[in-house]
């Protein structure tokens, strides 16, 4: 004879199931809301208003990001620098950043987005994003790595990217080491006479390497956060009695392993 109490225990854990279920999905919807509701926010605001960063360090929040205070001042200085920035626009590693960047500045003909990413499923994340919310002038190309007199290197003809970039990014929480200095080696000659390159989390030895290649081509080198692992690198143009003095700036964001 069945136990109808064990039934009842059955109908009672089955319940739970659905219910539990039903609250992750509508969790989940609230939760995609939110993300939606700030990335149409950020597309409608552009890089002007004075409301952007704080609307994207909130996404950034939503997303998952933790936002310490280095954190938040490297994100802070990205948007500062892109609010500047009068040409194309390159972020190493596909991220929220793509995202957020390619949002603010979707329709901005002068200030395109162009991301390189080493997984192809990311690469087609990032994409499926991008047209979900129509982001106009953001492009991710997957760009396999390779390893070259010592050194990885993007594998990828420079001429297949924008010329002039003037802002270079490399933002991405599963960058590797030393993805930073390959960024620079990659698209060096593709750099504006003017740009800016930031960097988070860059080693001692990198940082070594990165400086020593600022130096030769006549660009500043700066390190905001030690502890951080937080550098800048600046060139800008100046026009001088004697000639033209050149002074760039990069900026670089590698989320490189520590």
């Amino acid at each position: 004879m069945e136990n109808p109490f064990a039934r009842e225990s059955n109908i009672r854990q089955s319940w739970r199931r659905r219910s539990a279920a039903f609250k992750a999905r509508w969790g989940a919807s609230r939760y995609q809301s939110k993300l939606h509701k700030a990335i149409l926010n950020l597309m409608a605001r552009g890089a002007e208003d004075p409301r952007t960063p704080g609307i994207a360090l909130n996404l950034f929040e939503l997303w998952g990001d933790s936002l310490e205070p280095a954190r938040e001042s490297y994100l802070r200085s990205c948007l500062a620098e892109f609010s500047e920035a009068e040409g194309p626009i390159l972020v190493s590693g596909a991220s929220l950043m793509t995202l957020v960047l390619g949002a603010i500045s979707t329709g901005d003909k002068h200030r395109p987005i162009w991301c390189l990413e080493q997984n192809p499923h990311w690469t087609n994340v990032m994409r499926g994003w991008i047209r979900r919310y129509g982001i106009q002038g953001a492009h991710v190309i997957t760009v396999p790595p390779t390893v070259k007199g010592g050194t990885v290197r993007y594998k990828i003809d420079a001429k297949h990217l924008p010329r002039n970039i003037s802002m270079v990014l490399c933002d991405g929480p599963g960058a590797s080491a030393g993805s930073a200095l390959s960024t620079l080696l990659t698209i060096g000659s593709n750099l504006a006479p003017e740009f800016t390159f930031l960097a988070r989390q860059i080693k001692s030895d990198d940082g070594a390497l990165i400086k020593r290649w600022a130096s030769r081509h006549d660009a500043t080198f700066v390190l905001l956060n030690k502890r951080d692992g937080f550098v800048k690198i600046s060139r800008h143009e100046r026009h001088q009695a004697a000639g033209t003095l050149q002074r760039a700036t990069y900026i670089i964001d590698t989320e490189a392993a520590s």
